[in-house]
């Protein structure tokens, strides 16, 4: 019942705050319920029996609609910050907190009825972590500081032209990416409900269409880019920090005209695998530099919008894995000059890397791409 009272107030702050708002900028609030899920046979909680997940959404959003070309190119994408809460159901998981910027993608839309997919990644605050004391059965997180990163598949439905109800089915998950052991992440899968409150919605008319799109370029992409992480010892608690550092080399063809796709190479240097054998007695210096370089070779799709890029990789490992499971990588690029009118375009990125649902570690990239 708490609940529904928070709600009914973000809705009314929802209406109040967008009475003034530009056109194409639209408040929504929202409830959701889930339940936390196993993912690895390591975690000790009794996921199966501690009860649904409850949560509520603020998400604020700003509708494109051709002001730039690349907004047209983009299919009006939409961009935002959501603030949420989550109760995981159990005392010794607590709750969380996450802000996050986000882009949603329209997948289909027939008149009253549209489909579109969210993307989000922010920062997470969670209330209860491991302590060997205090709370020794939560092996699951390690830090009250956290990535947060949200999925969802969501629907839209005109309720007239200020409302719209907004289901959705999402994923989201919370961990700080090994920089902090335990680190084995939660992972909820929630079903939400939300109502959209659109004074000044945009209309059919009010799209820009511009008189020339870009083309495809048919030129070869390359990009070279290197960052690092912190990353702390593997199977220790507070135990000591490594940069992991990571450079990378790819080349691409843009399939469309804002989005590529690349096969690249990337050496990555992470001390933390070598820390526990190089004092081990048992391995010699070559053995031990051996086991802390790795080439990873990858597939990655990259879409541009604007300045941004949103990036997914898929790959494993050329040289011994680490773990048997394929990496994934997600993430964003900014390119402070425009990569489809420049054939020299340097960017800052930020990516999480993991395996299967367990994240590896957190890192910020500088690199070029060029074409």
């Amino acid at each position: 019942m708490r609940l529904l009272y928070i709600f009914f107030f973000l809705l009314y702050i929802n209406w109040a705050n967008a009475q003034g708002l530009p056109k194409g900028q639209y408040f929504e609030a929202g409830l959701h319920i889930g339940h936390v899920f196993k993912h690895s046979s390591k975690i000790i909680i009794p996921i199966s029996q501690i009860r649904n997940t409850y949560g509520m959404e603020l998400n604020w959003e700003a509708h494109t609609y051709g002001k730039k070309l690349w907004q047209e190119v983009g299919k009006y994408p939409r961009m935002g910050f959501v603030l949420s809460f989550q109760d995981f159901g159990d005392k010794r998981l607590g709750w969380g907190l996450g802000i996050m910027p986000h882009i949603n993608l329209r997948f289909f839309k027939k008149d009253w009825f549209e489909m579109y997919g969210r993307m989000a990644m922010g920062l997470g605050y969670l209330s209860k972590f491991w302590d060997g004391y205090s709370n020794p059965d939560n092996n699951i997180i390690g830090s009250h500081l956290n990535n947060n990163t949200g999925f969802r598949i969501g629907f839209g439905i005109d309720a007239g032209k200020h409302i719209q109800l907004r289901p959705s089915f999402s994923f989201t998950h919370y961990s700080n990416a090994a920089a902090q052991f335990p680190n084995l992440g939660i992972n909820v899968l929630s079903f939400h409900m939300g109502v959209q409150y659109r004074n000044n919605p945009i209309e059919p008319n009010d799209i820009i269409h511009h008189k020339e799109l870009p083309k495809r370029s048919k030129t070869l992409q390359l990009s070279v880019s290197t960052g690092g992480g912190i990353k702390e010892i593997g199977r220790t608690v507070r135990g000591p920090k490594y940069l992991t550092v990571v450079t990378s080399v790819d080349f691409g063809l843009f399939v469309v005209s804002n989005n590529r796709l690349k096969l690249g190479l990337t050496h990555e240097y992470s001390p933390s695998r070598s820390a526990f054998y190089s004092h081990n007695g048992s391995y010699s210096q070559k053995e031990v530099n051996a086991i802390a370089h790795g080439l990873l070779f990858y597939v990655e799709d990259e879409i541009l919008l604007g300045h941004l890029g949103l990036i997914g990789q898929i790959g494993y490992y050329a040289t011994q894995a680490t773990v048997k499971f394929p990496f994934t990588r997600i993430g964003f690029r900014y390119y402070p000059l425009d990569p489809l009118k420049n054939r020299l375009a340097p960017y800052i990125g930020v990516r999480l890397k993991s395996h299967m649902i367990t994240a590896e570690y957190f890192d910020v990239t500088i690199g070029v791409a060029m074409h």
